[in-house]
């Protein structure tokens, strides 16, 4: 009935619109384009975290399973897959931005960061900007959830996840808070 009734509003205010000149705008049409704004969640790869413990650096990072492992095999870094936290997709999607990965001197600390205005890389006090990690969406839509930051002051340390609960209790660990980084689909969507 409401499909009915937009359409119906639709064909009065175009009737309206044609007899007065004035460009019309429907709900209907909202509706279905809103709809239409999701890249292909089918597209998406799991994203892992990693922890790096070598002499002079102590990191988390963020990437797909893949990165790591290659890292691990031909670079003869040693990074710990902690776990897969969120999916997001490894190559550019209509409606997604890129996904930035910013490192300290040394590559000590990691952060992630999305571009303000969709395109230029982002910059972070102390951080070189790196390359890009993968794309995300700017806004929480199309099911996504947040991306969380907590930093270890004393240690220099990043730690994303997409849980509210554990962000939270690392902020009553003495983690401070760093933000929403972008929004990302669960694991289980």
């Amino acid at each position: 009935m409401r499909n009915i009734l937009s359409l119906l509003s639709l064909f009065l205010l175009s009737c309206v619109s044609a007899a007065y000149g004035a460009p019309a705008v429907s709900s209907a049409i909202v509706e279905a384009r809103s709809a239409a704004t999701c890249a292909d969640p089918s597209l998406t790869v799991p994203f892992v975290a990693a922890f790096l413990n070598t002499p002079g650096a102590t990191a988390h990072a963020i990437q797909p399973r893949i990165v790591f492992v290659h890292l691990d095999s031909v670079d003869a870094e040693q990074w710990q897959i902690q776990g897969e936290l969120f999916l997001a997709w490894d190559s550019p999607q209509q409606f997604t931005v890129p996904l930035y990965q910013l490192a300290t001197a040394g590559s000590k600390d990691f952060t992630y960061a999305i571009p303000v205005d969709g395109v230029t890389p982002p910059t972070v006090s102390g951080f070189t900007t790196g390359g890009i990690v993968g794309y995300v969406y700017a806004t929480q839509e199309c099911g996504s959830v947040p991306l969380l930051a907590a930093f270890q002051p004393t240690v220099g340390d990043h730690w994303f996840t997409t849980s509210a609960a554990e962000h939270n209790s690392l902020l009553s660990l003495g983690w401070a808070d760093a933000g929403t980084v972008a929004f990302v689909l669960p694991l289980n969507s």
